[in-house]
């Protein structure tokens, strides 16, 4: 893997909030190999199940679609 992916997926943090075109993305956890995230419809929705996958995938599915950061636990 090179170090442009890698950055890429080490920057998928807890708490960031995705825009995509039908809703959001918020990610909740970021393990070894899995990152939980909630798909959401709005961005103050409540009650959703947490999905696990691949940050790899995850990150390839956000720039596939034009993904947009709008809030970073950083700042």
């Amino acid at each position: 893997m090179n170090t442009e992916a890698r950055q890429a997926i080490e920057a998928l943090l807890p708490g960031q909030l995705w825009k995509i075109e039908n809703g959001f993305i918020l990610i909740t956890d970021h393990g070894k190999r899995l990152v939980g995230y909630k798909k959401l419809r709005s961005a103050n929705q409540r009650g959703v199940f947490t999905n696990l996958i691949r940050p790899e995938a995850l990150t390839a599915y956000l720039s596939e679609v034009g993904a947009e950061l709008l809030k970073s636990p950083r700042g």
